[in-house]
């Protein structure tokens, strides 16, 4: 079975996709709000129609609790968001990735004023190596 995906955080919408080419099938999530976890709509919908694929696909990197080393990286940078957005409210994992010599881990994370995707970037050693907002 041949799927190809695509997931993006484009500037201002969020995107991500599942092709199944031989069945003429895809799964298609859209939203016009930067930082809505596609990936999260996606997943069910993967599994109820092909569940094998979901499970080769299922990542082995989805986080399922807030990690307070992880959180307490992030609670620096967050703050500074306080006047724009407001002050933190919740937080939810939604995955990470590592490569060479680190991790980037991705948070949807829940201001006062909306809701953003926080990445984090950490290095071997345990130290912030780089953070942005989308």
């Amino acid at each position: 079975m041949l799927m190809m995906g695509r997931q993006g955080t484009p500037s201002g919408y969020v995107v991500g996709n599942a092709l199944f080419m031989h069945d003429r099938f895809a799964i298609v999530a859209l939203a016009n709000s930067a930082g809505f976890p596609a990936q999260a709509v996606l997943d069910p919908v993967l599994a109820l129609f092909y569940p094998e694929a979901a499970a080769a696909n299922a990542p082995s990197t989805r986080a399922t609790a807030v990690a307070p080393e992880i959180a307490d990286l992030l609670r620096p940078y967050l703050a500074t968001q306080a006047e724009a957005l407001g002050s933190v409210r919740a937080m939810t994992p939604l995955n990470f990735s590592a490569s060479e010599g680190s991790t980037e881990y991705r948070y949807l994370v829940e201001f006062n004023g909306g809701t953003k995707t926080a990445f984090l970037v950490v290095s071997s050693d345990g130290k912030a190596g780089g953070f942005w907002l989308h």
